[in-house]
């Protein structure tokens, strides 16, 4: 994977046949779990406090690329640290925003990040509202 691609990773950009999941907070978070996101997400704790302060997306990468595995233990630490706290997660296709069309339980990000995991693609469904 080059360095640009690895960025886009990153960043959340998507082709239009990908998927990205996204996760955000849903208000304030203690200092503690605040540390550990910077920590495990690798940025800084003032970028962090913002993202959650705006409600803009703490996580935001294409699913099912080579790096499957680290991002998957990724966002199942960001998933165990938000557990207790509002939140919520998008399963969105391309570069679609994050909207309650796309919204999933936690759950089942976690149950695609484990299907995942053996190595197969497996087909995710995105339900569409009207």
């Amino acid at each position: 994977m080059g360095a640009r691609e690895t960025e886009a990773h990153r960043e959340g950009r998507a082709r239009a046949h990908e998927v990205r999941a996204v996760v955000i907070a849903g208000g304030p978070l203690p200092a503690v779990v605040l540390m550990a996101l910077h920590r495990l997400l690798r940025l800084g704790v003032y970028e962090v406090r913002r993202r959650v302060a705006r409600g803009q997306p703490l996580v935001d990468v294409v699913l099912f690329r080579k790096d499957q595995r680290e991002v998957g233990e990724v966002l199942s630490a960001v998933l165990d640290l938000l557990a207790p706290y509002p939140h919520r997660v998008h399963q969105c296709p391309g570069d679609a925003p994050p909207a309650e069309g796309n919204r999933y339980a936690p759950a089942t990000l976690r149950r695609v990040i484990a299907q995942a995991a053996d190595g197969r693609r497996r087909p995710v469904i995105l339900r569409v509202e009207g």
